[in-house]
């Protein structure tokens, strides 16, 4: 074959290679822009409807009992962002009935008084409470846990028995 024949055809085939490129290029990018546009699936914690959050305390008959219990509270907002109804969800423990009659006016009480976001009127905020012993704690700590886990550690209630009878 001529020299310039052999030419031709590698810039024949470089065009069409370019051609190739430029296609899957616009391709990519066509389908990266409408995963952009798609809405994110609503997200089922929604901490980010928080704005104040008031968290219950330990209780001290469920310390005196060593009852560590982990809950998952389901708080649905009315229109205006305001708590209207709080559910447990799985209440964890020996006794979920008994667990969720000790901690439910707490849990409550904390949560009327919590504030979130008005935009978020409609939703529901999902926040997990995980009650603990602590072995050395001077007094009752919280910790956060992203994204939705406060854990409660209480200090061991000491009893005294009186053994001179």
């Amino acid at each position: 074959m001529p020299e310039d024949a052999v030419h031709k055809e590698m810039r024949m085939r470089t065009w069409h290679g370019h051609r190739r490129s430029v296609a899957l290029l616009c391709i990519g990018l066509s389908l990266a822009m409408a995963s952009c546009r798609r809405p994110a699936p609503e997200d089922p914690v929604n901490i980010e409807c928080v704005t104040r959050l008031r968290l219950p305390y330990y209780p001290p008959i469920a310390q005196s009992a060593r009852m560590g219990p982990s809950m998952t509270i389901a708080v649905s907002l009315s229109a205006d962002g305001a708590p209207r109804s709080v559910s447990f969800e799985n209440v964890s423990g020996e006794r979920p009935d008994l667990v969720e009659r000790i901690f439910r006016p707490l849990v409550e009480g904390a949560l009327k008084e919590s504030r979130f976001d008005a935009a978020c009127g409609g939703k529901t905020v999902r926040l997990v409470f995980s009650f603990q012993i602590g072995r050395d704690v001077p007094s009752d700590t919280v910790s956060f846990v992203f994204p939705n886990r406060f854990e409660i550690e209480g200090k061991p209630q000491l009893v005294q028995v009186d053994t001179a009878k």
